[in-house]
């Protein structure tokens, strides 16, 4: 598919391994871009593997999808073990990656990877995997060898990455099974559309982790919730922070 292919394109060309790739990105920076992406895989491991959890336990009846589910729960939950690895060795401890705030796009991609297996049939799933899991693992591979040839990196240091970039020898075979029971269900209309936004959520994922490195400490979406005292007791009394300024909005129902 031509769309498919763009966006293996881009995500290839994207700016945040253009200067990784060739050493050009100073070390601090190179730094930076692997913590970011680690402070949101955080986030985004941990809703993909309650989300393959609960897949399993909705679907556990279609056997093709059963075996399928199954091996990416497991492989996300190992994936998990390779990320804390990481980040004891890069000093992120457990309280900075509960204190980062996420950024949006980079959680996009999460929440639509959710729709897709709960809330669609087995092969848009299927479907989606075969497309989006190599183009992570290439991604993950550039950064990982990048990191190794540039950065003073060992290859003990980039588990994760190194998983990731691993390619799925019997990914085909697992999807194969999945449209042996499920392919006559779904349209190929679909199909093209789960595939292709999940594809742009990935791409939008690197466009928030290099806007991250871009700007380090940042936050994005400017909103807090209150202390919760007995002078603010409501979710509507929300304050906003807007250029430094706190503006407090009154719930309306008398409890603020």
């Amino acid at each position: 598919e031509s769309f498919t292919e763009e966006v293996a394109k881009r995500l290839t060309n994207h700016v945040v391994l253009a200067d990784l790739r060739t050493g050009k990105l100073p070390k601090d920076q190179a730094d930076l871009l692997l913590k970011t992406l680690l402070l949101e895989q955080y986030f985004v491991c941990n809703s993909d593997l309650r989300t393959l959890r609960a897949s399993c336990e909705k679907f556990g009846h279609v056997q093709g999808y059963k075996t399928f589910l199954e091996f990416f729960r497991d492989g996300e939950a190992f994936a998990l073990g390779e990320h804390q690895k990481m980040c004891q060795l890069l000093g992120l401890s457990d309280e900075q990656l509960e204190a980062h705030v996420p950024h949006h796009k980079c959680q996009a991609y999460p929440s639509y990877f959710s729709s897709i297996l709960l809330h669609h049939s087995p092969v848009v799933a299927a479907a989606a995997f075969v497309v989006n899991f190599p183009a992570w693992g290439q991604m993950c591979g550039i950064l990982r060898d990048s990191l190794l040839v540039h950065y003073d990196y060992q290859m003990e240091d980039l588990g994760f990455l190194d998983f990731f970039a691993t390619p799925i020898p019997n990914l085909r075979e697992l999807v194969d099974e999945v449209f042996a029971t499920e392919g006559q269900k779904v349209s190929y209309v679909q199909l093209r559309r789960s595939v292709r936004l999940l594809q742009e959520y990935e791409l939008l994922f690197w466009d928030g982790i290099w806007e991250q490195v871009q700007t380090p400490g940042s936050e994005f979406l400017g909103w807090h919730l209150p202390n919760f005292t007995k002078q603010s007791s409501c979710f509507g009394n929300i304050h906003k922070a807007h250029q430094g300024t706190v503006v407090q909005q009154p719930c309306g129902h008398g409890l603020c």
